[in-house]
């Protein structure tokens, strides 16, 4: 009786990645005369640089024979593809089942764990699919983002200096610790002088006043506050830039969300 210990088992097995994901477009085939069908999936579609990202490689037989797959085969035949780039890679099969016959319909399942490697060590996003011989997979995208930021933002004696202006139709902005010197273009202007605390959009900004203890105080500056220099002024001009309010109907979403913070939000004078 020929080795049919088939993907029944293996099947039950693969249930264990709780989340993944599948692209939406259809399986590509190069030679549409295979029975064999290749799937990639991820464990989850967005990671931070410390988690592991696992994927899974399914080869399945949509044809009307058994197949016999030789493990060495699909070793010395697969490859990943992360961003147009080929690399070669070992995948351990789920349960143990390395190799045998396909039945019609049964699937092989393989675990890849690639953590840190072929250059997903990388904040950034990466399209991926699997090419084995002439057949590939379908094409899915991750992301993989900086580790988690403190989620609590330091009490500051002089507050937080709140500033927005507009480009593009859309909503900017800052917010910086509160000092007795007046700010830099720099500072206020560009995410690299500010990271983290240059946001754009009003759920952006929203987030990051979430992340302020209670009872803290927040100034939200204009092109009319003392503190904005002549030079600052100048530079803001120069880049067709107006530190201004948003409409009131903004304003008063932002008042009312940080009155449910226990934000103290002030400045607001036209």
């Amino acid at each position: 009786m020929r080795k049919i210990l088939l993907g029944i088992v293996v099947l039950l097995l693969i249930t264990s990645v709780s989340y993944c994901q599948e692209s939406n477009q259809s399986l590509q085939r190069f030679d549409k005369n295979s029975p064999l069908v290749l799937t990639i999936k991820s464990d989850k579609q967005v990671y931070e640089l410390d988690d592991d990202i696992i994927l899974t490689l399914t080869m399945k037989n949509i044809g009307e024979d058994e197949i016999y797959v030789p493990y060495f085969e699909i070793l010395n035949n697969s490859f990943l593809v992360i961003n147009g780039k080929e690399i070669a890679f070992s995948a351990p099969a789920v349960g143990g089942q390395i190799e045998g016959y396909l039945l019609p319909g049964a699937e092989f399942p393989y675990r890849v764990h690639i953590k840190g490697m072929y250059g997903t060590d990388k904040v950034g996003e990466y399209s991926l699919f699997w090419r084995y011989k002439n057949l590939t997979s379908n094409t899915i995208t991750i992301e993989v983002k900086g580790k988690k930021v403190s989620e609590v933002l330091p009490h500051m004696e002089k507050g937080w200096e709140l500033y927005s202006w507009k480009v593009d139709n859309e909503w900017h902005f800052t917010l910086i610790p509160g000092t007795n010197r007046n700010k830099t273009y720099e500072e206020i202007i560009l995410a690299k002088y500010n990271p983290g605390h240059t946001v754009k959009g009003i759920g952006s900004i929203k987030a990051l006043l979430k992340r302020l203890p209670k009872g803290e105080g927040v100034f939200w500056v204009t092109k009319k506050w003392s503190g904005i220099t002549t030079d600052v002024k100048a530079q803001l001009r120069k880049n067709n830039i107006a530190l201004i309010y948003p409409t009131e109907e903004i304003i008063t979403e932002i008042r009312n969300y940080c009155k449910q913070l226990g934000v103290k939000l002030g400045g607001l004078s036209k």
